[in-house]
């Protein structure tokens, strides 16, 4: 994590002085996301994504500051309502218990355009940050499981059209690579809760998403 923290606060340092004087754009993403990977291993078993929270509805925000005319640069903050899968889901469906599964991710990202074609705009993408998600359970036990860790690669693509004079929107696709490091279990009195650091049991998961994305450029 120390790693993924140190580039990112050089990449902020770098592009700061040009930053400042950059043309800024604002954008907004929804989209649909699906889970892969392992949410980490114990019991001699890898526990996958799908068995906890398998797709989640993302809405991201974007700032972003032109320091060339086709590089961008600048942070982001993503939050997506999630619902549960596999053995978790079936939990979930016993009368009388009500689940929900929120999923958090910030960072900073670079967006390079390519040549524009007519009014089609496409632009390539990558970023690092960092994840939280969280799922609750309701009565009866209440019980709340949220873990966090670095997203170490995001990679994107994605093509706008010009809609009106700094509008643009158009479809993206995301593919995310990153590993839970912390698990936290909290459930009522008297049961126990508890906190872990999940070291060797860490395994890699990833988001593949695809949506929407609007973009106003400062004009």
């Amino acid at each position: 994590m120390r790693k993924v923290l140190a580039v990112g606060a050089a990449i902020a340092a770098l592009a700061a002085p040009a930053a400042a004087s950059a043309q800024m754009s604002l954008g907004v993403r929804v989209g649909y996301a699906r889970a892969l990977g392992d949410v980490g291993e114990g019991g001699g078993q890898r526990h996958a994504m799908s068995d906890w929270v398998d797709a989640q509805l993302p809405v991201q925000a974007d700032v972003m500051f032109r320091v060339t005319p086709a590089l961008s640069i600048g942070p982001y903050l993503s939050y997506g309502w999630a619902w549960t899968g596999g053995d978790l889901q079936a939990l979930c469906r016993e009368p009388g218990v009500d689940c929900s599964s929120w999923a958090l991710r910030a960072g900073a990202q670079a967006l390079y355009r390519l040549a524009t074609r007519g009014s089609l705009s496409p632009w390539l993408g990558a970023g690092i940050g960092y994840e939280w998600i969280q799922s609750t359970r309701g009565l009866p036990g209440d019980a709340r499981v949220n873990m966090n860790g670095p997203e170490w690669l995001n990679l994107q693509a994605g093509a706008d059209l010009a809609a009106t004079s700094g509008l643009r929107i158009g479809p993206f696709a995301m593919a995310s690579l990153g590993r839970y490091q912390t698990a936290e279990a909290r459930q009522q009195w008297p049961f126990p809760s508890g906190r872990a650091e999940l070291a060797d049991a860490q395994r890699f998961h990833g988001w593949v998403q695809v949506g929407i994305r609007v973009q106003l450029e400062q004009r």
